[in-house]
């Protein structure tokens, strides 16, 4: 018996011990690391550390330190950082001033091990005198065309006031921007500073105006001015020429780094033997399209002046061998809308052309309505670019229409005509569209008016002077902004700054609006 009992306790025993019972889960961690202590200790004085340990309640990691880190005034070496255990070393190779406070921002660079919780805006702060500067400066860095925000926008305050000290220097004290466009810069000595905000591309805290973008206060900023606001901008970028683009046989575009409407173009090349047909700058006047009809062109060579810079191009073209395979040389038309089986009340029917289009013959173009044929339409060419064709006619929502376009309705100016083309559509009713009215009082002359969508694109422009009111119709039913932009030098459009001319841009009044 005593035998019988043992051995049900060891099957009980071993049964219990297969049995595999999941562990109890607790509540995710979402707490930061906490510094349990800093070697010398923070807010310390009358130090001039090389090494300083930072412990933490736990393992971190480090997140693109090398970006995230700011110190102020700004050292000439980058601090070095190693990470043992649950400590954070720091090196400063830099001899430090005197009576100087520094300090040594981490921004969001330091993230627990295990769920990524982010210790947001540490600093460490030390005195290498007898009193740890309090001051600090706050605001908030928008973009000057659109009020946006974002982050990573590096602020930096100067002693020195010369124009060109963001070229030269680096700053005295910097800071960057949180998402929302804030900015903190804490521990500032006494005294009134230069601020400028740059969104950097080197990240070598100069402005090198390359990629880059600028703002800059009108005034000097006293330390202690919690409010300052700064206006990102790109500014115009100097003249160059960038490259030729040959995008087929017959076309070419010659693209520089800012309107170059102004230049002198010196062809080298035998133009005529090029058969040049037209040369016109896009709305931008950052690139001029250049036409011809002699396919067999293979290069394009040109002398520009700009002030005292003379630069020879010698660009390479497309070539159009019919004796070589190739892409087919050949006359493409496609609507203009995006979705071309639903046209609009207020737009006519657009084609899109590939090549600029030089004959236009209606007779081979067939429209039907229901599947009966229409004869009361019109067909014509785009004036302004030539590279569009236009068809005019009276439709009806509760209609379906279509059209047949037989080869030859359409020629090209190197005599290439069309294939046949079929296009069906219908038209959505207006009841689907809003309106919007805005009235304008006292606005002055030369203004323009924008709808601007979510995404930023502009949907509708307009231009007008003095009071006015202004229809937009044929709305789809979305968010919207509406900008304002004064255009006080008459050139219809938004004029960027200048920093070393101190021209802040005049910044356009927004308006968000819900069309429903």
């Amino acid at each position: 018996m005593k035998q019988l009992r043992f051995l049900l306790f060891i099957s009980i025993l071993f049964y219990s011990c297969a049995i595999q019972v999941a562990p109890e889960g607790g509540d995710k961690d979402v707490k930061p690391p906490v510094v349990l202590h800093a070697e010398p200790e923070n807010f310390s004085s009358n130090i001039k550390p090389t090494d300083i340990k930072i412990t933490f309640d736990e393992f971190v990691v480090l997140k693109d330190v090398n970006g995230q880190l700011v110190s102020s005034p700004l050292l000439k070496n980058t601090p070095e950082t190693k990470l043992r255990k649950k400590s954070l070393y720091i090196h400063l190779s830099d001899t430090l001033s005197e009576n100087t406070t520094y300090t040594l921002n981490f921004g969001n660079s330091i993230v627990d091990n295990n769920e990524a919780n982010i210790l947001e805006n540490f600093q460490y702060v030390f005195s290498t005198g007898s009193v740890i500067d309090s001051l600090k400066m706050k605001g908030k860095v928008e973009t000057a065309f659109d009020h946006k925000t974002e982050k990573d926008v590096l602020v930096m305050l100067y002693r020195n006031t010369t124009d060109s000290i963001p070229f030269l220097e680096r700053p005295l004290y910097a800071g960057r921007t949180k998402e929302n466009g804030e900015f903190e810069i804490d521990n500032i000595s006494p005294g009134k500073y230069k601020v400028v905000c740059m969104k950097e591309a080197d990240a070598n805290f100069l402005y090198s105006r390359s990629g880059e973008r600028i703002g800059f206060t009108d005034e000097l900023i006293e330390a202690g001015n919690e409010s300052v606001r700064l206006y990102l901008f790109d500014e115009v970028p100097q003249l160059r020429y960038s490259k030729t683009i040959s995008e087929f046989a017959g076309k070419v575009s010659l693209v520089f780094t800012a309107p170059a409407d102004t230049v002198q173009l010196h062809f080298l090349s035998d133009t005529a033997a090029m058969k040049i047909h037209s040369m016109k700058f896009c709305p931008t006047k950052d690139t001029l399209v250049l036409w011809y009809k002699n396919l067999m062109a293979d290069s394009l060579s040109f002398v520009w002046f700009n002030g005292k810079e003379n630069d020879t191009i010698v660009g390479r073209l497309f070539k159009n061998d019919p004796e070589k395979k190739g892409r087919k040389f050949s006359l493409d038309m496609k609507p203009a809308n995006a979705a071309p089986g639903m046209q609009e009340m207020h737009m006519p029917f657009v084609l899109n052309a590939n090549h600029l289009l030089a004959k236009v013959d209606p007779s081979f173009v067939t429209l039907t309505k229901d599947s009966v044929p229409m004869k009361d339409f019109t067909l014509g060419i785009d004036s302004a670019t030539f590279l569009s064709a236009i068809i005019y006619f009276k439709p009806d929502v509760k209609s379906n229409y279509a059209y047949t376009i037989l080869p030859g309705a359409f020629e090209d100016i190197y005599g290439v005509k069309n294939d046949t083309l079929k296009f069906g559509f219908s038209y959505r009713d207006e009841a689907q569209f809003g309106s919007l009215v805005v009235n304008y009082a006292g606005a002055g002359d030369n203004n323009i008016l924008q709808l601007v969508s979510e995404k930023g694109d502009v949907v509708r422009e307009v231009k007008f002077s003095g009071s006015s009111s202004i229809t937009f119709s044929f709305m789809e039913p979305a968010t919207y902004r509406l900008k304002f932009i004064a255009d006080a030098n008459h050139n219809g459009k938004w004029d960027t700054g200048d920093y070393l001319r101190h021209l802040n841009p005049k910044k356009p009044a927004i308006t968000p609006i819900r069309l429903l």
